[in-house]
């Protein structure tokens, strides 16, 4: 069984790709990747701050170019995935009732492994440059006092990928619960995926794929 299968990539990255691979010339991408450091994750006191934050990271991911390694892109998206994200409350909600199961320790175990497994998606997925820019929509409230956020990735030639995000306030930070492309909801994906394989591998085997993806991720976008 493929953990975080190939249906869920391109649901998430595809169709990004088409806008994300144009290209941009050697030079420039070159030195836009001697430039490039993590920029700073400042606190986000609103939805819209939130997602801004990461589509300021990925952007500045996309801009070191071919050029730039895997590495670089990784440094960048990382403290804004663990910023922007709810990962522990994803992680909860994408194992259900087996969260339960779990000791500390493993809880902790899973939400490393899965935040280092988002950021190296998009560190991989994000990698190319070429005048493409995120637009941001108002706040909508909907019940529970969440929030959704769409953001469109638009390339120069009028091309878009929209992303969905439901946002929710713990100890007073908003932090994205979920993302949805296309109408398709990440989580949904993920908890379908993960609760399939605790049942029928178990905890150590399930950490060890989410490993070997982040590890096959790097090796494939170096």
């Amino acid at each position: 069984m493929s953990l975080y299968d190939e249906k869920i990539k391109s649901i998430l990255f595809t169709a990004t790709g088409a806008l994300i691979s144009l290209g941009s010339s050697a030079a420039w991408a070159a030195e836009m990747a001697t430039q490039a450091t993590a920029p700073p994750v400042h606190q986000a006191n609103t939805p819209q701050q939130v997602v801004a934050n990461l589509n300021t990271a990925l952007i500045l991911a996309m801009k070191t170019g071919p050029s730039g390694t895997y590495q670089q892109r990784f440094h960048i998206v990382y403290p804004a995935v663990r910023s922007a994200f709810n990962i522990p409350m994803i992680g909860q909600l994408t194992l259900g009732t087996s969260w339960n199961d779990l000791n500390a320790s493993q809880r902790q175990q899973f939400v490393e492994t899965l935040t280092k497994y988002s950021a190296a998606n998009y560190a991989a997925h994000f990698d190319h440059y070429a005048g493409q820019k995120f637009t941001l929509s108002p706040p909508q409230m909907v019940a529970g006092g969440r929030a959704i956020i769409t953001s469109d990735l638009i390339a120069k030639n009028g091309m878009k990928n929209q992303f969905a995000y439901i946002l929710s306030k713990s100890e007073g930070q908003w932090q994205i619960l979920n993302v949805s492309t296309d109408g398709v909801s990440a989580m949904a994906m993920e908890k379908a995926e993960f609760t399939e394989a605790l049942q029928k591998v178990g905890f150590k085997t399930l950490i060890a794929q989410l490993k070997a993806h982040t590890a096959d991720l790097a090796r494939g976008h170096a």
